[in-house]
């Protein structure tokens, strides 16, 4: 009986059982790195959205005109309002649009 080709196909077995779980562990590290990236994008830009959000708010309540008399001052105000809404906008956005 000849034990070479059964210790031969047991060495390449083993071989190649290492050699896969090195390639597995190397292609898992990179899913993992790329989930991490994925998730910091979208933690970035769950807050730029809700920073939006509170801009829009802003945004409308100015563009409403008040209730109770005031229509010749509330006709005014969203044009005057203008530079402080520009300036409300650079300080919540700018760190988030690139």
């Amino acid at each position: 009986m000849d034990l070479f080709p059964s210790i031969e196909a047991v060495v390449f077995a083993a071989a190649g059982a290492l050699f896969g779980t090195r390639l597995q562990k190397q292609q898992t590290n990179q899913a993992l790195a790329t989930a991490r990236g994925q998730q910091e994008r979208a933690d970035a830009n769950a807050t730029a959205a809700a920073k939006g959000k509170a801009l829009a708010t802003v945004v409308k309540s100015v563009s409403r005109p008040p209730t109770g008399g005031l229509e010749a001052v509330a006709s005014t105000a969203p044009a005057a309002a203008l530079p402080y809404l520009e300036a409300l906008a650079d300080d919540v956005l700018s760190a988030d649009i690139r």
